[in-house]
């Protein structure tokens, strides 16, 4: 997940706070996505996808699918990996 800084770095820079942040093809599937966030009160919402950070300057989107599917499949190779009880 990006990082609340990195963000704030993002939507700082938008002259119009209505335009998506982020127009392009999810990192994984290719799907077409638009990325638009909302002011929360600890934050920012995204809806629409996901956008991550590999490192300072690395910053990619996921679709949803792709997201949760990633999700899941670490959280099944963290099972798999687990001590037995």
């Amino acid at each position: 997940m990006i990082s609340l800084a990195a963000l704030k770095k993002i939507v700082g820079q938008q002259s119009d706070s209505k335009k998506p942040i982020y127009q392009g093809k999810c990192f994984d599937c290719g799907y077409v996505l638009k990325i638009e966030t909302s002011k929360t009160s600890g934050g920012y919402g995204l809806l629409g996808g996901v956008l991550c950070e590999s490192g300072p300057q690395n910053i990619f989107a996921l679709c949803t699918n792709c997201y949760e599917n990633s999700v899941e499949s670490k959280l099944l190779s963290d099972f798999v990996k687990a001590d037995p009880i």
